[in-house]
């Protein structure tokens, strides 16, 4: 797994080590400004721990090597994210009870990874972390996805009783609406005549969210097995705790960071409930859902895939131009473990003042 940040290289730093370290390593880092409990995330996915996904099928009493019959593959999926998810709480107290004053997460080099990163970032704050609006793209790709949710909302809907029925039946509302805004038809020629084309291909209302029809819901607020927690909002499928660690809090990104970890980034940075310390990221974007839309050019014969979704940020810039800092750190290409551990250590002071300011 890749390291991250070197910080074996620094002094006064010191490697924590448990059962759950070869997922999530974790380290102290004392400071004359105080002790910084350090984190790395290498992958937001639950599928880079393959063992916990055998240890999930054991408890489940499962053959690993018969056909997985009888719709057992989603409870495995999501018992298996649960438990990567219950890991990451646990080193998180495990730095608590060290009695650091700030913690740092490392997801430099994190190239992405799946939806869980919805559900990593909410047990590193207390706050009630609203998801990014999205948008879509004009075009049959996304009349199947948004019809695709609309039957499960729909059937949801129908089943649900009380508070568990009004969220279904407005999604549905806001699902149609989506879908006829998906099959509008944007003919953009105009832009081949230097001029403005008369309509957009992105859709951006009614809002939708990175996380589904919802920007925020509590956990626990559906069943897990509910088949409208995906798209209602995805985490709720999950186990999980908001704000197992809620003190201060700084992100650690570099021009490797991307996709995935760019909207974890992102998201807590929004939600004023992290500061973002390190260099520009890639600038992945939303990019694609369910493999994108293929398309085939006329002339080379060619097949490339095109992006098809936006994810907003707070101030409606695109998240496609990346994450820019909030404390630039003057990395180099060619700094190698020890200069890059070491600007970081020489931008806490900073890294500090700028919490101190986003606090106040």
């Amino acid at each position: 797994m890749d390291s991250g940040i070197d910080f074996a290289k620094v002094p006064h730093y010191s490697t924590v080590q448990t059962p759950d370290s070869p997922y999530f390593p974790i380290g102290i880092l004392d400071t004359p400004e105080g002790r910084f409990g350090v984190l790395r995330i290498a992958l937001f996915s639950q599928f880079e721990f393959p063992e916990m996904c055998e240890e999930q099928v054991a408890a489940m009493k499962l053959s690993p090597t018969a056909p997985c019959e009888g719709g057992c593959a989603g409870p495995i999926e999501r018992e298996t994210a649960n438990r990567v998810t219950a890991a990451f709480e646990r080193q998180l107290r495990q730095l608590e009870s060290k009695r650091i004053a700030a913690l740092m997460v490392d997801i430099t080099g994190n190239g992405g990874g799946d939806n869980w990163v919805e559900v990593a970032m909410r047990p590193l704050t207390a706050h009630a972390l609203k998801e990014p609006r999205s948008g879509y793209i004009r075009h049959e790709h996304w009349v199947t996805q948004l019809s695709d949710k609309l039957d499960v909302v729909e059937a949801d809907a129908r089943r649900a009783r009380g508070d568990y029925q009004k969220q279904p039946v407005d999604a549905a509302k806001t699902l149609r609406s989506a879908l006829d805004e998906a099959r509008k038809p944007c003919v953009r020629d105009d832009m081949w005549n230097d001029q403005l084309p008369g309509c957009s291909l992105v859709v951006s209302e009614p809002p939708l969210y990175s996380s589904g029809l919802l920007a925020y819901a509590r956990p626990g607020s559906r069943p897990p097995d509910n088949l409208s927690c995906c798209p209602l909002f995805y985490p709720v499928r999950f186990t999980y705790e908001e704000g197992t660690y809620s003190g201060p809090l700084f992100i650690l990104v570099d021009r490797e960071t991307a996709s995935a970890a760019e909207e974890f980034a992102a998201v807590l940075a929004d939600n004023q409930a992290a500061v973002v310390v390190g260099e520009p990221t890639y600038g992945a974007g939303c990019g694609y859902t369910n493999g994108g839309i293929l398309t085939a050019l006329p002339h080379s014969g060619a097949v490339v895939r095109m992006p098809d979704c936006v994810r907003f940020r707070a101030d409606g810039s695109n998240e496609v131009a990346g994450i820019t800092p909030d404390v630039l750190l003057p990395w180099r290409s060619n700094d190698g473990p020890l200069q890059r551990a070491k600007r970081v250590w020489d931008g806490i002071p900073q890294m500090l003042r700028q919490a101190n300011a986003r606090i106040r």
